[in-house]
């Protein structure tokens, strides 16, 4: 492998990079060690040093091939990791509970995934893409980056200082950050989703034997939002509030612990245990946190995961979106590199346009489960088993589902345009 251009001098001319990719989370690792399993001469770039908390920790099972692409073990996550074999949910006030499982949905062959912590599970694939050769540094901003030549020219900075690097192609991997998407112009913030969330980790909270124990558990609250509780290998759990951001104006930002603290004693599903139950991790407010990209890349450059795009998490479409968008931009890449043609060859405006698609797909599943007539069907999944099939589908992560599916999901949209209020209780 050729030598990288040395920290400590700023002005060396080492051979480009052919890609360097900015963000070491789950889409920019994934995306290295995939441009590497191509032959590509990848440098990773990491403002942070890990491990280091993130939220966001559901697998999907639709991600499983990629997942095996990328070089894990899945055997290995399954003994570190919480096996993910559904979704539960429960009513506001604890009256009503229903269980879906990723087995019944059509055309998911592997139906299971895991529940992981972030820390642990973004080391890994760190890891993974340096056994495949890729170079990574961690504790590295890119200070200024200029995509106007026909190589990137790109500043790099840590402890050492500066130094300057080209590369025949850059891919913003940052998340929210969005080193590009930000320089250029491209984010869309989301009008119609301004949605808030307060997360912890807890202890002491129980969770149900076998396998409804590795559900992500979801309290719908029809008007106010929802909560998610994830749970995790160590025996804690990940617990969330999500809102709208309006209801948060006014509200003491400065003291979320507290008021995590309050909305857990709100719910009557946390009431009989607030005394066993300890925050171990900090509180924290994520607010305003969908939005879409114009374009997803351009001669010399390209977004992935959540650099490009993100949605209220209650699909838990995050990590999936990521897995997904660094397979089909690295095969992008590799194709427009091989042939010559730069960044505006067809496979990377097909890869834009696919990504443009998804986004498409889960906003709006996203803005129907937000109908109560909708969230309705979730605590009845045996009045219609054909479209349960089609929804638990799409909870697996499924966005191309056949012709069936869809008309299935369609349907049940439309039932819940009539469908806005509970039955009456017996």
């Amino acid at each position: 492998m050729p030598s990288a251009p040395s920290p400590s001098s700023p002005t060396a001319t080492a051979t480009p990079w052919d890609v360097v990719v900015c963000g070491a989370g789950p889409a920019g690792s994934s995306t290295a060690a995939l441009l590497a399993d191509h032959g590509h001469r990848v440098l990773l770039v990491e403002r942070e040093t890990f491990p280091r908390f993130h939220i966001g920790e559901s697998l999907l099972p639709v991600s499983n091939p990629i997942l095996d692409r990328i070089g894990l073990d899945r055997d290995q996550l399954a003994k570190t990791f919480v096996t993910k074999h559904g979704a539960t949910f429960l009513s506001e006030d604890d009256q009503r509970e229903s269980r879906i499982e990723f087995a019944v949905a059509p055309g998911i062959e592997q139906p299971a995934s895991f529940h992981v912590e972030r820390a642990p599970f973004d080391q890994l694939l760190l890891e993974n893409a340096r056994t495949k050769g890729v170079e990574a540094r961690t504790a590295c901003s890119v200070a200024a980056v200029d995509l106007d030549g026909e190589r990137a020219q790109l500043e790099l900075e840590d402890t050492d200082g500066r130094t300057h690097i080209e590369a025949r192609f850059v891919v913003d991997a940052t998340g929210r950050h969005g080193l590009l998407s930000r320089k250029l112009g491209l984010r869309v913030m989301d009008q119609e989703l301004r949605r808030a969330a307060l997360f912890g980790v807890v202890a002491g909270l129980p969770r149900p034997e076998g396998r409804p124990g590795g559900d992500i558990r979801v309290i719908l609250r029809p008007g106010t939002g929802w909560v998610w509780m994830i749970p995790f290998a160590d025996g804690t759990t990940s617990v969330g509030f999500v809102c709208e951001s309006e209801a948060l104006e006014g509200r003491d930002r400065g003291a979320p612990e507290e008021c995590f603290h309050a909305w857990l004693a709100e719910l009557p599903y946390f009431q009989e245990h607030l005394a066993d139950l300890e925050l171990i991790s900090p509180a924290r407010w994520e607010s305003d946190f969908s939005y879409s990209t114009r374009s997803y890349a351009g001669r010399n450059w390209a977004l992935v995961g959540d650099a490009g795009a993100f949605l209220d998490p209650i699909f838990s479409t995050g990590l999936h979106l990521a897995f997904q968008g660094a397979e089909e931009v690295a095969d992008a890449i590799h194709a427009a590199l091989t042939e010559g043609r730069g960044a505006g060859h067809r496979p990377l405006a097909k890869y834009g346009k696919i990504q443009q698609r998804r986004y498409r797909f889960w906003r709006r599943l996203v803005r129907k489960f937000y109908h109560p007539g909708f969230q309705e069907l979730f605590y009845r999944p045996d009045v219609w088993p054909a479209g349960t099939r089609a929804l638990a589908a799409a909870l697996g992560g499924d966005d191309r589902p056949g012709l069936a599916d869809r008309l299935r999901l369609e349907a049940l949209y439309l039932i819940a345009r009539f469908q806005t209020a509970p039955p009456a209780p017996e």
